[in-house]
């Protein structure tokens, strides 16, 4: 099968793209995928449309003239250059594979004002179409492979499109990492990072996350940080946050923002199915900004939803100092009466010895 790719600086995302701007088709000819220089074509006058799918039933990424194969692997230079998959119109009518490949770690580093430059992406289909990126390889002696990618824009035509980052089923690696330097942005479709059947990705990591209205995030991850540089980093879910949890422990949070998570329109839930939660209290979410609800601190059922666990066996709020999702998970009811009854008795035998 085979797959386009494109690439615009960041500040396309607010403007129109500039003539500095390198962006490219992926035709993903190779099992070396992302990796291989031959995959990518590069737009010849800087000139093209590769913001998102223009939701009309055809175009998608507009095109006048023919591309030139890349001689070297694109994204690594001033440019900041954005790199389109998905379907497009023009001088070569087609669509990218449905299936990539990444198997071993891209990134090249150019050193000193240039370094850790990355491709900025754009996915974009029509309806019924489900991309997959599988991370890792057989063959690799790395202990680990981390996707890089500047920008991560989703914007499928229809809810039943995805896109996918998963681990490869014969990956020899032990460890399986997302790192995006600016947001992760879901217009439309579902975007699945990890799923229960590939197995966890071990970390998502990223600037902003952004899920539009009528758009889905799922996750299968141990951790996601909305961190990266130096500003308040904010998740704004507009739509539907899944996370469906594969590692807790108590003292971290499994979602991390230095900003503000909203889920005004939205709603974000955790998936304990399958997953055996012992006593204790958890951080589910940390988001240094605070929170911004559908509802209140008090009713956190409109922003918030718990699968898997007895109703009666948790409890969901906010901490004190607003910074914190907490669950608490507590015995069973018939199992707390009868823990009060031994105490009970305890205190007894205890009185008569007396």
């Amino acid at each position: 099968m085979k797959m386009k790719k494109f690439i615009l600086p960041f500040a396309a995302f607010m403007a129109t793209a500039s003539l500095a701007t390198a962006q490219w088709i992926y035709v993903g000819d190779s099992e070396l995928g992302f990796l291989d220089y031959s995959n990518y074509y590069k737009y010849p006058t800087n000139m093209i449309n590769i913001s998102g799918y223009s939701h009309d039933g055809h175009t998608a990424f507009y095109s006048d003239s023919a591309f030139a194969q890349a001689t070297e692997l694109p994204g690594f230079d001033y440019t900041y250059p954005w790199m389109g998959i998905g379907e497009y119109s023009g001088a070569e009518n087609g669509m990218s594979p449905l299936e990539i490949s990444l198997p071993s770690t891209n990134n090249k580093d150019m050193g000193g004002w240039y370094s850790g430059q990355r491709m900025q992406t754009v996915f974009s289909f029509g309806g019924g179409r489900n991309l997959t990126i599988s991370l890792g390889s057989k063959d690799s002696a790395d202990s680990g492979v981390t996707y890089y990618t500047a920008a991560f824009k989703v914007c499928l035509e229809n809810a039943d499109s995805s896109v996918s980052v998963v681990r490869a089923a014969d990956a020899a690696q032990k460890t399986f990492t997302f790192n995006a330097d600016n947001p992760v942005t879901i217009v439309g479709g579902t975007a699945n990072f990890g799923t229960f059947e590939t197995g966890a990705l071990d970390l998502m990591k990223t600037s902003d996350i952004i899920v539009s209205g009528g758009a889905v995030l799922n996750s299968y991850v141990k951790k996601i940080e909305a961190n990266t540089g130096t500003s308040e980093k904010n998740i704004t879910v507009k739509g539907l946050l899944n996370f469906r949890v594969a590692e807790i422990a108590g003292g971290s949070a499994l979602i991390t923002a230095t900003g503000i998570c909203s889920t005004q329109g939205g709603m974000i839930n955790f998936d304990f199915t399958d997953f055996n939660l012992s006593e204790g209290v958890y951080d589910l979410i940390s988001a240094d900004g605070g929170f911004s609800l559908n509802g209140s601190s008090d009713d956190l059922s409109m922003d918030f939803g718990i699968i898997g666990l007895d109703p009666e066996k948790f409890d969901l709020s906010i901490s004190s100092d607003g910074t914190l999702l907490q669950l608490a998970v507590v015995p069973e009811p018939a199992t707390a009466a009868i823990l009060s009854a031994a105490l009970a008795l305890i205190l007894s035998f205890s009185r008569r010895r007396k």
